[in-house]
């Protein structure tokens, strides 16, 4: 078995590899920040994989609402799960 990277440098975050894997603890974590920060929302994987929840997806823009004062950008492979859970209004073409 290869171990990647991050579990060998001991990251909790990483303890199932590189499976996806919901972390509701780090949902607080930008409440906490006093200064205006970029942040790249699951810059390891895919936040709308189809293992993650739409409950935590939703909770997610819940977090991103809710602390206007930082940037967040999503990358993503799955626009049609985006409308599914969102609605018609981000349906893509």
């Amino acid at each position: 078995m290869v171990r990647t990277r991050p579990y060998i440098m001991g990251n909790p975050r990483y303890e199932n590899g590189f499976e996806p894997t919901e972390h509701p603890d780090a949902l607080t974590v930008p409440f906490t920040w006093k200064k205006p920060k970029k942040v790249f929302v699951n810059s390891m994987s895919d936040l709308f994989h189809e293992k993650i929840s739409d409950e935590f997806i939703i909770k997610v823009f819940e977090v991103m609402n809710q602390t206007p004062l930082h940037t967040y950008q999503i990358l993503t492979k799955r626009p049609e799960r985006v409308a599914n859970i969102f609605g018609e209004s981000c349906s893509f073409k």
